[in-house]
């Protein structure tokens, strides 16, 4: 295992300011490093391209209201995605895309990439993080560039051959967050921080997008609407 195949699940809203100090002294070994490649033969997932099961999600949210269960908002707004085509990064092909290729070594690190989308000849890995999340978004930009790298980062023909991605000859990474005013949102902590953290994002070419959702009510988990982060 490389160091920082894992390096992204250091990163806690506690010491997020350590860490980013830490990747800024590191920057170019992270850069420079290798990490580990995923090896799938295939990274399409049956199932993932059926129409939209609405029951399922209303069943999902209604259930979630007992004790102890949990409704898998992050899934559920990537699911809702598949199909549809936003600005800057095209149409949304495929979301949970799994890197992890066995259960043993090799594969630390390697999680699901939340969504993917193809705008021409060129794909996106997006990580999207639900309104209502906590994180720093340090840890979302340390992710989703660790799934580049492990997807072949520059040298990712293998991947895009064998996705929904077939076709696109170039693989970008962003963050997608949402616009909110409490603090511990993410949007509001990459606000605080945005210039250190805007110069990493340039550092690893990774852009920033703020989605848009259907309505202003809590309960609604329907994006229709990306547009770069402007702040």
């Amino acid at each position: 295992m490389d160091k920082y195949d894992t390096l992204y699940k250091e990163i806690g809203t506690k010491n997020a300011c350590e860490m980013l100090e830490r990747i800024q002294e590191e920057l170019q070994s992270i850069k420079g490093s290798s990490y580990h490649l995923s090896q799938r033969k295939n990274y399409r997932v049956k199932g993932h391209y059926g129409d939209f099961d609405d029951e399922g999600y209303m069943r999902a949210k209604e259930e979630s209201k007992k004790p102890k269960i949990y409704f898998r908002k992050e899934e559920w707004m990537c699911k809702m995605c598949m199909g549809k085509h936003f600005a800057h990064v095209g149409e949304i092909v495929d979301y949970q895309v799994p890197l992890k290729h066995s259960r043993g070594d090799g594969c630390e690190g390697m999680g699901k990439v939340d969504l993917l989308s193809v705008d021409g000849d060129t794909a996106w890995l997006l990580e999207l993080k639900v309104p209502d999340s906590h994180e720093h978004p340090l840890r979302a930009i340390m992710e989703i560039y660790t799934y580049w790298r492990q997807l072949g980062g520059d040298a990712c023909e293998s991947f895009l051959e064998n996705s929904k991605a077939e076709g696109a000859s170039t693989l970008k990474k962003a963050i997608v967050i949402f616009e909110k005013d409490a603090d511990a949102s993410v949007y509001q902590k990459l606000k605080k921080d945005w210039g250190p953290l805007s110069e990493l994002m340039k550092a690893l070419d990774i852009a920033c997008f703020v989605a848009q959702l259907k309505t202003d009510d809590p309960e609604c988990d329907e994006i229709v609407g990306v547009e770069l982060c402007k702040l």
